[in-house]
């Protein structure tokens, strides 16, 4: 119920030949990972068959034994063509409304996962979106499925990289440079849940700064893992488990808007080694010309005293 689980994918590709239409197939396999890995919240990638590690499993007489071997999933019999539409029976959808912070997954009442009823929606929404917009989903789908690859031992690395992820869904535009996190959740899903965020408790954006430009640890990495340990932290844990909602919220709405949303440019007060920063290639040519004005005046000046 809770083991790793295999989607088959049975499609059309227009290819030249065999080997490029496999290695479109394979383009299209991993932009269906990343956006399934989004709608379902869970990570979903292409299986890495043909690798080899140590494993269980059973010899030609029966006993089982140790041994390294093939990992990965096979399919034992190829279609050779696509099948009907419904002949293979359809995931179960349900309706949900967006933004959505429910949890989904196998409760005991279910026998399979179900899928949102309006992702065929998000689909349609994904493959309509113009290039630029395409690409910038991809990345910020690829960096959600990395933060939900790492383990429970780079919690706050998969923390950093979930914060990572929704900052990456601002506009691309200069003004849009020094925006972070909670501007993207305010213009996305409202004002509440970037309160909530920059709650003392939370504030994932200075979590985000401390792991990647110093490498401090806030969750429980090379700390002994025993109950009822003082020296573990439950509010870090609460809050990897609602900045996870409030990611996969955004991104989605995101998408469903077709990566268009209204971001107001910040106001701040502009310091004089910001001014110096924004300005530094205007700039330039006039300390250079007034170095090179300092440095001949002095020249001239002596040059008519002892000369003339």
């Amino acid at each position: 119920m809770i083991g790793p689980r295999i989607i088959l994918v049975n499609a059309l590709i227009n290819g030249i030949d065999e080997l490029h239409a496999s290695s479109t197939f394979e383009l299209t396999l991993c932009e269906l990972s990343v956006f399934l890995t989004v709608v379902m919240g869970t990570n979903v990638r292409v299986s890495p068959n043909g690798g080899r590690g140590w494993t269980w499993g059973t010899n030609c007489s029966g006993q089982v034994e140790c041994d390294i071997r093939n990992l990965g999933y096979w399919e034992k019999d190829w279609p050779k063509e696509m099948p009907d539409r419904n002949e293979i029976q359809a995931i179960p959808l349900e309706p949900v409304s967006r933004p959505d912070f429910s949890l989904r997954g196998v409760d005991g009442m279910q026998l399979e996962l179900h899928l949102p009823e309006n992702i065929l929606d998000l689909w349609r929404a994904f493959t309509g979106l113009p290039p630029d917009r395409r690409r910038q989903f991809l990345q910020v789908a690829s960096m959600w499925q990395l933060s939900l690859s790492l383990s429970h031992d780079y919690q706050t690395a998969r923390f950093a990289w979930m914060v990572a992820a929704c900052e990456a869904l601002k506009p691309r535009d200069p003004q849009f440079r020094d925006h972070n996190i909670y501007h993207v959740v305010d213009a996305l899903l409202g004002k509440t849940i970037t309160n909530q965020m920059q709650e003392q408790w939370f504030r994932p954006q200075d979590v985000r700064s401390a792991h990647l430009h110093r490498g401090e640890f806030r969750g429980s990495e090379f700390i002994q893992h025993a109950m009822m340990s003082s020296f573990q932290d439950p509010t870090f844990d609460e809050a990897c488990r609602v900045l996870y909602q409030i990611v996969q919220a955004a991104i989605i709405e995101w998408l469903r808007r077709g990566g268009i949303f209204t971001m107001l440019p910040l106001r701040r007060r502009t310091s004089w080694r910001r001014w110096v920063r924004d300005h530094a290639f205007s700039i330039l040519p006039i300390i250079g010309g007034i170095g090179i004005a300092v440095g001949i005046v002095p020249a001239w000046i002596l040059s008519i005293l002892f000369f003339a």
